[in-house]
């Protein structure tokens, strides 16, 4: 990855193809879309402990054939996508 200050994650590891349609179902997302729109929303979660969620359920769903790949150069701390105001 070029450049500090970005984060690209990949459904897949390198050179493995990802899972987009389980066997016997019509899937509106393939597997790594269906975690990542579901964790994402979360409020006041840094994206790195999101994608870390991501990553272990796909593993788990698509037993181990299937593990996202994450390029991480960010350079702050909680990187959150989803804030809500803390109450007072």
């Amino acid at each position: 990855m070029h450049g500090a200050g970005a984060l690209i994650a990949f459904a897949c590891a390198p050179g493995i193809p990802a899972i987009d349609i389980p066997a016997g179902q019509v899937p509106r997302n393939g597997l790594f879309t269906k975690y990542l729109l579901r964790h994402i929303k979360t409020p006041n979660e840094d994206i790195r402990m999101i994608l870390s969620v991501v990553r272990k359920e796909v593993k788990q769903d698509s037993k181990s054939r299937q593990i996202p790949f994450v390029s991480d150069g960010l350079l702050e701390k909680n990187i959150y996508l989803c804030e809500q105001p803390r109450r007072k």
